[in-house]
């Protein structure tokens, strides 16, 4: 099942820019580094998630963008965004893009976008690729504020989740603010979901004890797999009562990895217009 990300997630950027920087190997002083405005474009969807101006003595941008799914048109987007930018600022502007767990990865997350030039030579698009599973979890607890929500999803043992957990939950209570608190908390809700599973999530749940998590994606996802889970336990009772007999082991199988509830529902009309579990499950 595809877990969620909520695009509010990338305000957690606005708390630490420099902190960005120095996790994508570029350290610099906090009055050198601020956000600017990322929306490219009033009539079409060009919007960048995040956009970092680094006051050097030569100045340059760094786009940034976060990615929780594979998408097959980043590297043309990331070309269009880049080159809008270029035309706005006319100033350099280097990419990245922030793959916040495996499912996001794809073969062409390889750094750069090769292009034919049929009339010339082949040239290159860059960008940095930055996979937070394989960072070192002291990267984000060491870091500001803002990175410390990635630290559950980062390269973490899971012996080590006490230590993590002590960690934020003591600096959220002594360094931020109350509503710092809460814009954190309700990152930390988002990241949570997109690696761990309702029982995982429970171990970091004191830290969200005063966030109300009713109305977010992470809600939403464990109603669809309650909904899910309940539709699924119905078919199979249904069906063991109109077959007289339990699904095969192989059939128990398909069923388990069918993760579409009209899918399941569809199944569940169809047990009166059959006899078994084989025709069930025929196309």
């Amino acid at each position: 099942m595809s877990k969620p990300f909520d695009a509010s997630g990338k305000d957690f950027f606005e708390f630490a820019p420099a902190g960005w920087l120095a996790a994508l190997g570029q350290l610099r002083p906090d009055d050198r580094v601020r956000m600017i405005d990322a929306d490219l474009s009033a009539t079409v969807t060009t919007s960048t998630d995040k956009v970092i101006y680094v006051d050097d003595p030569e100045p340059w941008l760094a786009m940034i963008e976060l990615q929780a799914n594979w998408d097959g048109d980043l590297p043309y987007d990331l070309i269009r965004r880049h080159s809008l930018l270029l035309h706005r600022h006319r100033l350099p502007v280097s990419c990245a893009v922030i793959l916040m767990r495996p499912e996001a990865n794809s073969s062409g997350m390889i750094g750069h976008f090769p292009q034919r030039n049929p009339l010339g030579s082949p040239w290159d698009f860059p960008f940095t690729v930055f996979r937070v599973w394989e960072q070192p979890v002291d990267t984000f607890l060491k870091g500001p504020l803002g990175l410390l929500p990635f630290a559950p999803i980062s390269q973490i043992d899971r012996a080590d989740a006490p230590r993590v957990k002590s960690i934020i939950q003591g600096r959220l209570a002594t360094e931020a603010t109350r509503s710092q608190r809460d814009v954190l908390r309700a990152a930390l809700v988002q990241l949570l979901a997109l690696r761990y599973d309702k029982q995982e999530i429970a171990f970091w749940s004191d830290m969200m004890a005063t966030l109300d998590i009713s109305k977010t994606d992470l809600a939403e996802m464990f109603r669809e797999e309650g909904r899910l889970e309940k539709t699924r336990a119905d078919l199979i009772r249904f069906a063991k009562k109109k077959f007289k007999a339990p699904p095969p082991p192989e059939t128990q199988s398909v069923l388990l990895g069918i993760t579409d509830v009209q899918r399941l529902d569809d199944l569940m009309d169809r047990i009166l217009d059959v006899d078994n579990w084989q025709e069930l499950l025929a196309p």
